[in-house]
């Protein structure tokens, strides 16, 4: 399993109950999550540009489990000791828009990229990249990567 997907999975917490009763004494569990900051601004100007097209946006990935304290909580609740999240704020540069726009178009909202007639999707790119490249620097276009890093340890006990 990912360490890096568990907020794909319908029930985190079994999941979490489930490896614990397959890692050894001492054996430890470690995954990440995104932060409730990861990818401003532009997650918030893709959703605005969606709406303007009457798109709706698919859920942001690892939402319900962005906040560390959640996190911390649901490790404790799967019977992990020694719990720790560290959130840290990563990320990289998008060269160009042409970039940036490719980038998009591979992540979860391509489903709803799908929906719209070739015309309408070639106005939202239009709309779309004409703001972001408004954002550009020398390096390119920063996008936000913040992570919860989350770590527990099996110490045999019962939850």
């Amino acid at each position: 399993m990912s360490a890096s997907e568990i907020f794909f999975l319908p029930d985190p917490l079994e999941a979490l109950r489930q490896w614990r009763r397959v890692l050894t004494l001492d054996g430890r569990v470690l995954f990440s999550t995104f932060g409730p900051d990861n990818n401003v601004p532009l997650i918030g100007i893709l959703h605005r540009h969606l709406a303007t097209y009457g798109l709706q946006p698919p859920p942001t990935a690892g939402s319900a489990l962005s906040d560390a304290g959640r996190c911390h909580a649901l490790l404790e609740a799967a019977g992990f000791t020694d719990v720790t999240v560290e959130t840290e704020q990563l990320g990289y540069y998008d060269r160009n828009v042409h970039e940036y726009w490719e980038e998009t178009r591979l992540q979860p909202v391509r489903t709803v990229l799908a929906t719209p007639p070739p015309d309408q999707l070639a106005r939202l790119h239009r709309d779309l990249v004409t703001e972001v490249v408004g954002l550009a620097t020398d390096a390119g276009i920063w996008r936000s990567l913040q992570v919860n890093f989350c770590r527990g340890v099996n110490r045999g006990r019962e939850a």
